[in-house]
């Protein structure tokens, strides 16, 4: 498990980890693994697992504020490369498992290893990381999959995209989805005018904001709706496209309980994104019984069931602005939303997809054993 400094404020990724973790817990599993995590994180499980099996390395490192430009670099760099390895081997486990893949991820072990890769992120957008983070990221990634006894990922449209970048290493790739739970009863208000239009996804190029706010302006004359978008901004021209519109809200990052209320209170939730690895929030949105707009690319498809619906062309504002019209008319027959909530809690029940990633651990372990 990675190092998150707060189980109250994790991010997709985090709250992923720990889908995994309540899975593995509720199958009665959790003593055959040892979570290495920050002193917090740690307090916080045991409260939540009292018997689960972790491993402390203190409080959350953080370096010396020397170098400002490359200060998360260099902490994560230093935590993955120095403090966690020490963990490791005091642990002296018969599997390291490292749910998630990072530049500063450590890439050799003397132990079996496996890793889970959401997505290939930086094979499809190179033109938008600087030149020598690509170069690096590449150049770990190649490392990932050379080393690695076993990869998951989380979707068939993941595994195509091994097929093409290291069809070499296809044999170790299974394909696993990402656990879904939310408590949707657990929610805080947020003060937004009602009626509104929700997106939740970081606010960089691929998630396509650009293309969502261009087509809520050519309707918003049109709609009573505000468009409420949450997510830190990493693209400047969001900021420029909405520039003098009080009808487009930009959150930043909000608590999990107010995100949650956001959810349960939109008229429709959207994710226009161009490129995931397998696509949450969406399935999040469908456990709060909204209606649902995804753009209509394979992997959204695939990991929204077909349950969804979906617009194509997808950089083209007036399809989208068309699609939201038509979606916002809807009137779905009576229990619809909530027959889509229940096959998404039965397709991504953390206890269903925790057992399927501990039986590709386990497989790698006997075969390890095997081979020795």
């Amino acid at each position: 498990m990675s190092a998150v400094e707060d189980i109250g404020t994790v991010t997709g990724l985090g709250q992923h980890q720990l889908n995994i973790v309540k899975g593995l817990m509720e199958l009665s599993l959790g003593d055959k693994y040892v979570f290495v995590v920050n002193e917090l994180v740690a307090d916080q499980l045991h409260d939540l697992y009292p018997n689960i099996r972790t491993y402390s390395y203190g409080k959350q490192f953080k370096l010396p504020r020397m170098f400002e430009k490359f200060y998360y670099f260099l902490n994560m760099w230093f935590l993955n490369q120095f403090i966690v390895p020490k963990a490791v081997r005091h642990i002296e486990p018969s599997i390291v498992f490292q749910p998630y893949n990072c530049i500063t991820i450590r890439t050799r072990w003397k132990y079996p290893y496996a890793l889970m890769v959401l997505d290939l992120y930086h094979r499809f957008f190179p033109d938008y990381m600087k030149k020598a983070k690509f170069r690096l990221t590449q150049k770990k990634h190649d490392a990932m999959m050379k080393n690695a006894g076993l990869i998951v990922t989380s979707s068939t449209e993941n595994k195509n995209h091994f097929k093409e970048f290291y069809p070499e290493f296809l044999s170790k790739v299974r394909v696993v989805p990402v656990p879904i739970d939310i408590d949707t009863s657990d929610y805080e208000k947020f003060e937004v005018k009602k009626p509104f239009i929700l997106c939740v996804n970081s606010l960089r190029y691929h998630k396509n904001i650009h293309t969502l706010v261009k087509a809520f302006n050519l309707i918003k004359d049109r709609i009573e709706h505000n468009l409420i978008l949450i997510g830190n901004s990493e693209w400047d021209e969001v900021d420029n496209i909405s520039a003098g519109s009080d009808r487009i809200i930009f959150t930043g990052y909000i608590s999990s309980a107010q995100r949650n209320y956001l959810y349960s209170n939109t008229d429709l939730f959207i994710s226009p994104t161009m490129f995931e690895g397998f696509g949450m929030t969406p399935l999040e949105a469908m456990l709060f019984e909204r209606k649902v707009l995804v753009s209509d690319i394979p992997v959204m498809r695939e990991s929204t069931l077909g349950l969804a619906e979906y617009f194509g062309d997808i950089e083209n504002e007036e399809i989208l602005a068309g699609r939201i019209l038509e979606v916002l008319e809807m009137e779905y027959p009576d229990g619809r939303l909530s027959a889509i909530k229940d096959r998404i809690l039965e397709e991504y029940n953390p206890r269903i997809i925790a057992d399927k990633i501990h039986s590709c651990l386990i497989g790698l372990v006997e075969a390890d054993e095997d081979s020795n």
